[in-house]
């Protein structure tokens, strides 16, 4: 039983998922370091405004893809590979009207924390960041590819945790949020790259079982 929970990855999800939880924790307390005591205070009323909109983030898209991509990976891959395409245009097309909806609050309403709507407002698009690089997870996932996943898992929260530091060190309080958006950049397009190979692979598979 060990040996075929390590085929599928599992010690590898476990692992990882251990590992990114350390890299969270050390994120913050090198946060708490680098920056300022106001900006820190910004910052943090600003992810936790954020953390409320994350909430709707994609609109259950994500939960909709990992359970019906995941039942009919095996008995259907092309209906499987619908159920992602679908579940992703929506999930962006909803993440696009949060964005805007993100926007307004920041412009038009006052935080208890003086400049934390700014912040929130440079923000408006990372819940479309985290919606596309969760779909690519998903997507590993649902095609029992947990080892990559967990790979992928492991690379978005280092280069998540490289580019918040970096942009905190550089430029402070906003270069945190810029440097964010560089590091779930890279992430996604490496995972773009892995998702592609993997859906090529499974083409080829499902032409030669038809054959």
């Amino acid at each position: 039983m060990i040996k075929k929970l390590k085929e599928n990855g599992f010690f590898h999800i476990f692992g990882t998922k251990a590992l990114t939880q350390i890299i969270a924790f050390g994120s913050g307390i090198l946060l708490v370091r680098i920056l300022s005591k106001s900006d820190y205070g910004i910052y943090s009323y600003a992810i936790s405004l954020l953390s409320l909109f994350l909430i709707f983030n994609g609109l259950g898209s994500l939960s909709g893809m990992l359970q019906f991509g995941s039942e009919q990976q095996i008995k259907n891959p092309q209906i499987s590979s619908a159920y992602y395409r679908y579940g992703f245009k929506m999930g962006i097309i909803f993440d696009v009207v949060l964005a805007l909806i993100m926007v307004l609050c920041s412009l038009l309403f006052d935080t208890a924390i003086k400049g934390a709507n700014v912040v929130l407002l440079t923000m408006a698009a990372l819940p479309l960041a985290v919606f596309i690089i969760e779909s690519f997870k998903i997507y590993l996932r649902a095609n029992q590819k947990n080892k990559i996943f967990s790979y992928v898992n492991l690379i978005t929260s280092i280069m998540i945790f490289a580019s918040t530091i970096s942009g905190a060190i550089l430029f402070n309080l906003y270069g945190v949020v810029l440097f964010k958006y560089i590091g779930y950049t890279i992430s996604i397009i490496l995972a773009i790259k892995l998702s592609k190979a993997i859906a090529n692979t499974k083409n080829t598979d499902y032409r030669l079982s038809k054959t």
